[in-house]
């Protein structure tokens, strides 16, 4: 669960989702595989990281 949804595993085409990282490099996290999570495009700009 993450933003109050739950994922499963993604359809469609890749460029259709973007790569979210669940915490922000700037707060000292990785681009380890853990860190990483798949979210749809417009999802991701308009909800998750609107700037």
């Amino acid at each position: 669960m993450y933003c109050g949804k739950i994922y499963t595993e993604p359809t469609g085409k890749g460029y259709d989702y973007e790569v979210h990282h669940v915490i922000p490099l700037k707060y000292g996290e990785s681009n380890d595989m853990n860190n990483l999570f798949p979210l749809k495009k417009e999802f991701h700009q308009k909800t998750v990281t609107p700037w």
